[in-house]
């Protein structure tokens, strides 16, 4: 193992983000955490993207602008680059919850060397530049026969293990929603987990996977057969009592802006 490594390697995959991406880059480059890296991988934006990034260059071990082929393909770009002892990606829509979220979980990262992966809690937030919940906390003590059912994992506030990508591999470019999701259930259940009860990130409302909610239901299916969590049959039931309940909600909403 080499020494000199830092401790965690932070990853932001951006493109066209410039409307939330400072505020994301400025909860990491003020965290008062000293033994960490900054890797952003930009997927060529013509907006005004690169040059919020070039403002923080100095903050940062890595960048480039380049196009790629997806989330996923920016994900392993920044694997490629990274260092860190403990790997966390935190999108451009995201941000920290305060300068002291990764002297928070350093001292638990530096305990549980042994493990896959350690996590704590995040919340959703309005799409705008003040914080304002729409969500409760999500995260919460980890159970593998949840997790086999759908993600409980808040990707923002997940550290995982060099070591895990060293086994497992890197993300499937084939998932752009579950992708996450996907990469744990390689390790079935034996993925070690750690549990840190603490609010670390807000993630904001209205990203890939709302517009896309049917998608992320079918790869986390498609996720769930892939590795043999469940069978075909019960997969594909478990999809369907997921959709069932979106259309069902939708119903609901659209019944009562009638009444209204």
């Amino acid at each position: 193992m080499n020494e000199n490594r830092p401790l965690i390697s932070v990853v932001t995959a951006c493109y066209q983000a410039e409307e939330y991406l400072e505020q994301c880059i400025q909860s990491v480059v003020g965290q008062v955490f000293d033994d960490f890296e900054y890797i952003v991988i930009d997927g060529a934006s013509r907006d005004g993207s690169t040059a919020i990034i070039d403002r923080y260059r100095d903050h940062i071990a890595y960048t480039h602008s380049r196009p790629d082929r997806g989330i996923a393909d920016a994900f392993n770009q920044g694997l490629a680059h990274a260092h860190g002892r403990w790997i966390v990606f935190l999108n451009a829509d995201d941000c920290y919850v305060d300068q002291h979220v990764l002297s928070s979980v350093a001292e638990t990262l530096l305990q549980n060397d042994g493990v896959d992966l350690v996590y704590g809690q995040m919340q959703v937030i309005k799409r705008q530049d003040a914080i304002v919940p729409v969500s409760g906390v999500v995260g919460d003590t980890w159970n593998w026969n949840e997790f086999r059912l759908r993600s409980m994992i808040p990707h923002p506030a997940s550290f995982t293990h060099c070591s895990y990508f060293e086994k497992y591999g890197t993300f499937d470019e084939t998932f752009r929603n579950a992708l996450d999701y996907e990469l744990y259930l390689r390790a079935g259940s034996d993925l070690k987990v750690v549990f840190v009860p603490r609010m670390l990130a807000w993630m904001r409302d209205g990203g890939m996977s709302k517009h896309s909610a049917y998608r992320s239901f079918r790869e986390s299916k498609d996720a769930q057969i892939k590795h043999h969590v469940y069978g075909k049959v019960m997969a594909n039931v478990i999809y369907l009592a997921y959709v069932g309940r979106i259309i069902l909600s939708r119903l609901l909403l659209r019944c009562h802006g009638n009444k209204g």
